[in-house]
């Protein structure tokens, strides 16, 4: 997990060492990377029920995205999700930065 990750924790799901949001919380930690520089390089999908977790990558953002660009694209993927019950985990790429171990499972 990121470090700009972490400030979203008590918003979030952490499920078998992934970190997701629901699209307005998500929409949020895009907006914070936008404020620090982070780069967002997608979003994938997830299906959670108490029991299972769920990727659907028909319903993922994906794709070569110009750094200038990466936080509106994502925003507005993100955006056509708001009340569909799916969560997201926001790929980030933050330069220089260690991942915490502690964090993964």
């Amino acid at each position: 997990m990121l470090d700009i990750q972490k400030e979203f924790l008590r918003r979030g799901v952490l499920r078998g060492g992934v970190f997701v949001l629901l699209p307005d919380d998500a929409i949020e930690l895009v907006r914070r990377c936008k404020e620090v520089g982070i780069e967002i390089l997608g979003a994938d999908a997830f299906r959670i029920t108490d029991k299972n977790t769920q990727p659907d990558m028909a319903n993922d953002l994906r794709t070569p995205v110009p750094r200038e660009t990466c936080w509106s694209l994502a925003t507005a993927h993100l955006e056509k999700y708001i009340g569909s019950g799916f969560f997201f985990e926001v790929v980030c790429h933050e330069p220089h930065r260690k991942i915490d171990p502690t964090l993964r499972r």
